[in-house]
Order: C-alpha cells, then structure tokens, then sequence
C-alpha cells in the first residue's frame, strides 16, 4: 500500500485572535471567513478536511456553525496551545498518510496551490517530510495567505517524540524547520517574488482587503485563482 494513500486536510481554527479577536466567523456578504476558506478548499482533490480547534467554550459558535452547514467536515477539540497535539491527534485518529496544514485565516487559498504541491510531495523521490511555499518566512516568494504546508504522517509522530520547545508545540510545524532534528524538508518559489502581499486576515485591515477581494471577485467566481485575484489588485487598486 502506498503510504500516501489517505491525505487530509486539517484546519486550525479559534475565536481566541488576540490581534482580530473572533475573525474566523467575521461576516462578508452574510457568511463567515471560514465560509469562504471550506468552499474553495472542498475544490481541491483532498476530500477529508478536518477541523482542529481548542476546548474553550468560544469555539462553539465555530464548530456548532460548521456542524450546521459542513457536516462534511470533521470537527475535533483539543488544546489551545498545543496545537501540535491537535495535528497529531487528528491524524493518529483517523489514520492519515500525508497532512495538508491550512490555517483558518486564509479565506483566499487557491485549492490549485494545494492540488500542485500535493502531487509534488508523493512524487518526491527520495522521499521528503515536509513541504512548504511560504516556510522560512525571510525566504517566501508567494503571498501571505497562500500557505500550505505538506508532511508526512511518519514525520510528525517521529517530532511526537522529540522533546519540543512552546513555540514548536505552538506553531505546529515550526520543529520541521529546526536543522537540529534532522528532518528533509523542501520548499517552491512562486514565478515572481510577491512576499510583500499580505492576503492573510491578522488585522482589521487586512480583513478590509480581503473584504474587497471576496465582494469584487470571490462572490461571483468561487474558484477564482490566485491570478485573478492578483488581477483584481491590480487593475481596481484595492
């Protein structure tokens, strides 16, 4: 059996933003961020998505909402701030090959971005643990808000076992990174270096823009790739 044969995607999601407290289920045309951020992912050819979010009692209003309206989606609770727990826990339950990391302020992921790098990490040959378009972030040429990180099962049970930093608990994928644990890790450059475009929701302005961007474009053209957004920037001058 090919070990790449059960991929999903997992979503980490919380109310608790200190910088845009609750932006995940901030409204844009009637429907929540994370409205935009499933449907353009369900595009994708990944068909399990999960959603990996803390016990706190505020992350009710996100699970009961996507209980409502993606019974689809496979929601799990786990720790605030360990979210490395959260990945792990997921993929060790539902027994997943490959791990595709979103994050829940990232309405704007082309599923394309996702589907490419995919079929790009199972065809590595030797194989690799981890793969990413955005990581290290001194040396990113796609967009903020375009991220996507691909690991292996394999790989994140071997970090299970390491003896990790908070940071590392905390931003999951961080001890991939760390030369010190000796992971093989790769990453790809977009065709133009656009490290300055922030796409991502961290604050009120960027949630301004992306605002524009889903009224303009994403209401009208659910699938629309990255491109055309990058069209829509230029020509509109949002």
């Amino acid at each position: 059996m090919n070990s790449y044969e059960n991929p999903g995607i997992i979503i980490q999601a919380r109310m608790g933003s200190k910088r845009l407290p609750g932006k995940v289920m901030k409204e844009i045309d009637n429907k929540p961020l994370i409205f935009y951020l499933i449907k353009r992912i369900q595009l994708s050819s990944i068909k399990n998505i999960y959603l990996a979010t803390s016990e706190f009692e505020e992350n009710d209003l996100i699970i009961n909402y996507i209980n409502e309206n993606f019974p689809e989606v496979i929601v799990f609770r786990g720790s605030e701030h360990n979210v490395f727990s959260r990945y792990f826990e997921v993929a060790n339950k539902y027994n997943l090959s490959t791990i595709i990391r979103l994050t829940a302020d990232c309405p704007l992921i082309d599923f394309r971005i996702i589907n490419m790098m995919y079929e790009k990490f199972i065809s590595f040959n030797p194989k690799i643990d981890y793969f990413s378009n955005t990581t290290p972030v001194e040396k990113r040429t796609y967009p903020d808000g375009m991220d996507v990180e691909i690991f292996s099962f394999e790989a994140l049970r071997k970090a299970n076992m390491l003896n990790l930093t908070d940071t590392e608990l905390e931003h999951v994928t961080h001890c991939f990174l760390n030369s010190r644990h000796n992971f093989k890790i790769n990453k790809i450059d977009f065709k133009t270096n656009l490290s300055y475009l922030h796409l991502s929701v961290d604050y009120q302005h960027n949630f301004d823009l992306v605002e524009k961007i889903i009224k303009k474009l994403i209401v009208y053209k659910l699938d629309a790739s990255l491109e055309e957004i990058l069209n829509i920037l230029n020509h509109e001058k949002l």
